[in-house]
């Protein structure tokens, strides 16, 4: 009988194959790992055994990664609540305990882009309708790059570059807190992260990436005032170097089919974590 199990690693729920097998020695059943699957929220019907796959093990996934879903995201607006009252009230010990808290019970990712990044969404709209001062936000998001900048950077072994990829918004676009969450994946991969910073003009940025010849550039939008200049900026980088790989997103692309047209440029409609995790090693 082959069944799933999941194993919680750094917060993270991950799925393995696993068979009773009897062992004759012993006179008693044990469990045999036949495989392993990978981050349960990953894992496709497709990857199980049997072609088709059996109803019992389909619905034991669907089952398995409903639960995970919900279980996470109950811990993730717990965290985020915490994180939130912290940035609001300005207090950089209640950031930094809802950090450690959130990273222990749900991994470096659902921290970054579910906690940290909808922290500050919220944060965001109560300065929207005036429930919060552009003092606290900017308070706020000087404890976020303090925070992120306490954690470290992940990469390559000491000495060794891997491949390069800048990270960029358009002219216009001052809302730069968002690529510094893009940089981790791509750091946990292994690339080089070159960041640009905020709206640099143009002809800068198109020329300082034809000088680097990176393998990919990310381009940020949050302000939807900014999609007209991020287009023309994707353009001219696919002009320049065309065999680099251009991605557009952020919260402006977020959930919306707001219409790109231009030729080999990627359009990413959900955060840059899910994006980048089908992005290669480095």
């Amino acid at each position: 009988m082959v069944f799933l199990r999941i194993k919680r690693v750094r917060g993270r729920a991950y799925a393995y194959l696993v068979e009773n097998v009897w062992d004759a020695a012993r006179g008693q059943p044990r469990q045999k790992v036949r495989g392993y699957l990978g981050r349960l929220e990953q894992v496709r019907p497709e990857q199980l055994p049997g072609v088709p796959p059996s109803a019992q093990l389909r619905r034991s996934l669907a089952d398995k990664q409903t639960v995970e879903r919900r279980r996470v995201e109950a811990i993730v607006d717990r965290h985020r609540l915490r994180m939130t009252e912290g940035l609001l009230s300005g207090d950089p010990a209640q950031v930094r305990d809802a950090a450690r808290a959130a990273l222990r019970e749900l991994g470096e990712a659902e921290f970054l882009h579910q906690v940290l990044s909808g922290a500050m969404r919220e944060l965001g709209r109560r300065w929207a309708d005036g429930r919060a001062t552009i003092s606290q936000e900017h308070l706020a998001t000087s404890m976020v790059v303090e925070l992120l900048a306490r954690r470290g950077r992940p990469g390559p072994p000491r000495g060794a570059r891997g491949p390069e990829v800048v990270v960029c918004v358009p002219e216009g676009e001052y809302h730069t807190l968002p690529l510094l969450f893009a940089e981790r994946p791509l750091q946990e991969k292994g690339y080089e992260v070159v960041n640009i910073g905020p709206s640099a003009p143009t002809g800068s940025t198109v020329a300082f990436v034809r000088t680097r010849r990176p393998v990919g550039v990310l381009i940020s939008v949050t302000q939807l005032t900014c999609l007209e200049p991020a287009r023309e900026l994707a353009r001219r980088l696919h002009q320049v170097v065309p065999a680099t790989r251009i991605v557009l997103g952020g919260q402006a692309f977020e959930g919306t089919e707001r219409a790109v047209g231009l030729p080999g440029v990627e359009v990413c409609r959900s955060s840059f974590d899910r994006c980048l995790a089908a992005w290669p090693d480095a």
